[in-house]
């Protein structure tokens, strides 16, 4: 350009010459420019091609990466639905399970009630409604304590506590009384632990009515102790009996001895008897029969 500047300040109109030594100043600046031109068109293509291909591999890895997420997608949609049937299902079983235990409950012919930690109510089936007369509203959610006195006695109150402990208990025959002037009831009560796995979160109690067992078993001991008096009144008749037998044994047994005593003393007289009077007989025997032979004789 420092070349340039003095032959452009010196060129004139029609002065050729001037513009033919400028145009071959000229001339090897438009090969370079060229070939500066031709290096630097290609070096923008090649980094026009490698941004090209950095694209195309980017778009293909994103093509590549949508297509695994559509994958991962639909496995995950179709795990999520498979899990959703699962889950209706296992939701419908327990539904079904959850259906069947409450009518077992309600339909057992023993009390069922059930309580927390805390000692209220859960669970109070309709059998537990005739023999507490409370109905499940008003028990559910109230301490046990509170709904009935029955829970308050010594021994089914500690039974209550070993239950909620984790240990199994029973209180059989407790009397109870349901109103004021009501006749007494005796109830078996048997007391487990509610467990989640390991954990104990409650307890659960079945109440029977054995009342009529408990009269059953006291007429028969009352049945009992009177066939004991009757066999014991009996047992005395028997000895009585046998001794008196066993007198009368002893009196045939003597009166036996006396009869062969008196049987061996006639024995013993007709032996001799029989002996003394023999030998006289004979004699009269033999002279009466001489006589006979000779009684004309005679």
């Amino acid at each position: 350009f420092i070349a340039l500047e003095p032959l452009l300040q010196s060129i004139g109109p029609g002065d050729t010459a001037q513009l033919r030594r400028f145009a071959a100043i000229l001339d090897p600046l438009n090969a370079m420019l060229g070939r500066a031109a031709n290096v630097a068109m290609v070096a923008e293509w090649n980094g026009l091609g490698e941004r090209l291909d950095a694209s195309r591999h980017a778009i293909w890895l994103i093509i590549a990466s949508v297509i695994g997420i559509m994958l991962a997608g639909m496995l995950l949609s179709a795990q999520l639905l498979m899990t959703l049937k699962r889950t209706r299902r296992a939701e419908h079983s327990l539904r079904r399970e959850k259906q069947f235990s409450e009518l077992l409950v309600d339909s057992s012919g023993e009390g069922i009630l059930a309580i927390g930690l805390d000692g209220c109510c859960t669970v109070w089936n309709p059998a537990m409604e005739s023999l507490i007369p409370i109905p499940a509203v008003q028990a559910l959610g109230v301490r046990l304590a509170d709904i009935s006195g029955l829970f308050e006695v010594e021994g089914v109150h500690r039974a209550i506590g070993q239950a909620l402990a984790g240990k199994p208990a029973q209180c059989p025959e407790q009397v109870f009384f349901p109103h004021a002037t009501a006749e007494a009831r005796y109830l078996d009560l048997l007391f487990s632990p509610l467990r989640n796995e390991a954990e104990v979160v409650g307890a659960i109690i079945f109440v029977r009515d054995v009342t009529e067992h408990h009269a059953a078993q006291r007429a028969l001991r009352h049945h009992r102790a009177a066939l004991e008096d009757l066999v014991d009144a009996r047992t005395a008749d028997l000895v009585a009996a046998q001794k008196q037998l066993m007198s009368t044994m002893q009196d045939l047994e003597r009166a036996l001895e006396r009869e062969r005593g008196v049987s061996e003393f006639y024995r013993g007289f007709a032996g001799m008897v029989s002996h003394q009077f023999r030998t006289p007989l004979a004699i009269i025997d033999s002279n009466v029969q001489r006589l006979v032979r000779r009684g004309e004789k005679v």
